[in-house]
């Protein structure tokens, strides 16, 4: 698992048994994974890239994409660079309000 990566509750990284040596998920940087994900056998999920909620990841995921469903497919669009972080960050609008509504 690599640097500033969020892992959401029951996510699963798991190990393929038929595989000898490497067996396991490596997350690069900054990867996001929604809750009850299940990564499973020696995939690569590339730096930023993002898993959906409930998603099965049986394949590697390139950089900055974002994948989801069982299986999970890559979704297309935008390559975000975006840190996980800062895509979950729920309290940027507070300093809109400017006191105004502040109870």
């Amino acid at each position: 698992v690599g640097n500033d990566c969020t892992l959401l509750h029951h996510v699963t990284l798991g190990g393929s048994g038929k595989d000898t040596g490497k067996r396991h998920p490596t997350l690069g940087d900054g990867v996001l994974v929604g809750a009850g994900a299940t990564l499973l056998g020696p995939i690569n999920v590339g730096d930023g890239a993002r898993i959906g909620a409930g998603s099965l990841v049986l394949t590697d995921i390139p950089a900055g994409r974002t994948a989801v469903g069982v299986p999970a497919k890559i979704l297309g669009g935008e390559v975000s660079t975006a840190p996980a972080a800062e895509m979950m960050d729920q309290t940027g609008y507070i300093n809109d309000y400017e006191g105004t509504y502040m109870i």
